[in-house]
């Protein structure tokens, strides 16, 4: 069952900063990074105990430019480890759908092609979709009411809806976000797949159709000539 101390233990904490630190090894001097790895023996601790203590909160996102010019969202550092916690948790206590491919231990890429390739000979019709915008069309309100369902632990809960109903700050001025959810965050996959996994499941359960999503991108295939399935399922 999921709960804080199965998720925020000092093993997943190290695995966790280890992967924020080659994430973020590029990072300008000025960068909270730094000041995280050079007080990490004091921090690392401090965290962990706050995380235990359920009382932990997560910031607003910094509005950043970067040197080309593209503006984006950045988590701190100590946020980016906690969020990177849930998401190697979260993909088992949601049970995603093995279809949904995207997901670390679900196939990737080149399985997904793979498996495309070798279901050509009996699927012979194809449709492919693709959702413009997927991460910022994510309706918030429709969301939380599946992560309610399956989330039962009050603290997990409170740090998702955080997660998702974030602010963002540039230059002393804050924003609230209210729809999407966002970009280079290590749990927004997870969420991502998560959000369709109605449909996966529809599809999962129809032996007319080979059926295959990554992120948001879904290859059904019907072996003989007809409608394509409908898309419309119960969030």
């Amino acid at each position: 069952m999921l709960n804080t101390n199965a998720i925020f233990n000092p093993a997943s904490l190290d695995k966790a900063y280890a992967w924020l630190c080659k994430q973020r090894a590029n990072f300008p001097a000025n960068a909270d990074i730094w000041h995280l790895r050079f007080h990490w023996h004091t921090l690392r601790q401090e965290l962990l105990q706050t995380l235990n203590r359920q009382d932990y909160t997560l910031l607003p996102l910094s509005a950043v430019t970067k040197a080309d010019g593209e503006s984006i969202h950045l988590w701190s550092s100590q946020d980016a480890l906690v969020l990177k916690m849930l998401a190697m948790a979260l993909p088992e206590a949601l049970a995603l759908s093995p279809l949904c491919t995207h997901i670390k231990g679900y196939g990737g890429l080149k399985a997904t092609v793979s498996a495309l390739q070798a279901a050509l000979p009996d699927y012979t019709y194809v449709m492919k979709t693709d959702v413009k915008g997927y991460y910022e069309s994510i309706d918030h309100t429709i969301l939380l009411r599946q992560l309610d369902k399956d989330i039962a632990d009050p603290f997990i809960w409170r740090l998702l809806v955080q997660f998702v109903k974030r602010s963002v700050e540039r230059g002393g001025t804050f924003k609230s976000i209210h729809c999407g959810i966002s970009r280079g965050c290590p749990l927004s996959p997870v969420i991502a797949a998560y959000y369709l996994k109605g449909l996966d499941e529809q599809m999962e359960g129809d032996s007319r159709y080979f059926y295959r999503r990554y992120m948001d991108d879904g290859v059904p295939r019907r072996r003989k000539e007809g409608h394509c399935p409908s898309c419309s399922y119960a969030a």
